[in-house]
């Protein structure tokens, strides 16, 4: 999990993460219950995961367009807004599920199927996916306005005593060491929303590949199906 956060903070190459929890989620879905493999460097896991995030930039796409021209209504706009972002969470979760399933872009798109299989147990599903995502995104707020809070209280004594000794040409090393101490609070701040955003989001997509297993079971049988003719080949 370490190694997988890590990757997550080098741009372009954090798809391995994306992919990672795709391939392992449909490994479960396969039969192949295991923990969590040591080695994150797992074979298409980078083009899986670029695949993946191709689906939620379509999607984020879409929303947005959709989301602007509803932001011209006053009061219901920004409700149907909430909602259809709680929408595209879930929507882009399990199209990507999909698509790491039967191994190909297209699946990801297979709406009228995607549509029968959420509506067999949307709460359920509602649950997988947004409370942990809701949880996480509760405790990053929480940690980020505790740093703000932080910053503006030794900010704002800190500030004329700062410009009196800068005014003067006086060093100020106490405001040094308290401005690196803020810099060093800040990252611990930001590895710690890291790690957990990174450690959701993996055991999110397990959880959903879990569902698909009680509730999809034709998606299942179609993607082995599917993977044995590839193979034979």
């Amino acid at each position: 999990m370490v190694v997988l956060c890590l990757i997550m903070l080098v741009p372009v190459l954090n798809f391995i993460t994306v992919g990672f929890a795709l391939q392992w989620t449909r490994d479960l879905v396969f039969g192949r219950r295991e923990p969590m493999p040591a080695n994150v460097f797992r074979d298409k896991a980078f083009f899986i995961g670029f695949l993946g995030v191709v689906i939620g930039a379509i999607f984020g796409v879409v929303y947005s367009i959709i989301a602007a021209i509803f932001n011209l209504i006053p009061i219901l706009g920004v409700i149907v807004i909430i909602v259809l972002g709680f929408a595209l969470v879930v929507a882009v979760e399990i199209c990507m599920l999909r698509m790491a399933l039967f191994d190909r872009f297209s699946a990801a798109f297979d709406f009228p199927k995607i549509w029968q299989t959420c509506k067999r147990s949307p709460g359920s599903l509602l649950f997988t996916i947004l409370i942990p995502t809701l949880i996480i995104g509760a405790v990053a707020a929480i940690l980020s306005t505790i740093f703000v809070g932080i910053s503006i209280g030794i900010g704002i004594p800190l500030f004329p005593s700062m410009m009196m000794g800068y005014g003067y040409g006086v060093p100020v090393p106490g405001a040094a060491g308290l401005i690196l101490v803020l810099i060093l609070l800040y990252l611990l701040v930001m590895v710690v929303i890291l790690f957990a955003s990174t450690l959701v989001s993996v055991l999110v997509t397990r959880a959903l590949g879990h569902w698909i297993l009680r509730y999809a079971p034709e998606w299942v049988s179609e993607a082995m199906a599917q993977t044995n003719t590839s193979q034979n080949r």
